[in-house]
């Protein structure tokens, strides 16, 4: 009775060569899925503290006008405001045309 066998069974060259070029083929798909995850998330984090700003800005103006300092905050609150929606425009739009 012959058993019949395979040469990549019997030669540990080969197998530890088939190993290599799995662990290659896997770490070459797992770059470039890293890359792409990396440049379609570009400017959402901006984005959020963007927004998380606005929303503290808000909070302190509303604040400030329920406590009767609204002549000194106002106009101080109203251009921080500004600048955030515009900075936030400018990640939105940068988005929009990629």
């Amino acid at each position: 009775m012959t058993v019949l066998t395979t040469p990549w069974r019997e030669s540990l060259a080969l197998r530890v060569g088939l190993a290599i070029g799995t662990i290659t083929v896997l770490a070459i798909f797992s770059i470039l899925l890293s890359s792409f995850v990396a440049e379609n998330s570009v400017g959402k984090a901006k984005a959020i503290n963007d927004s998380g700003s606005l929303r503290m800005l808000t909070y302190r103006l509303t604040e400030q006008l329920t406590s009767g300092q609204a002549a000194q905050a106002v106009p101080r609150v109203n251009s921080l405001i500004n600048q955030r929606l515009a900075t936030l425009g400018q990640v939105v739009n940068a988005r929009g045309t990629d």
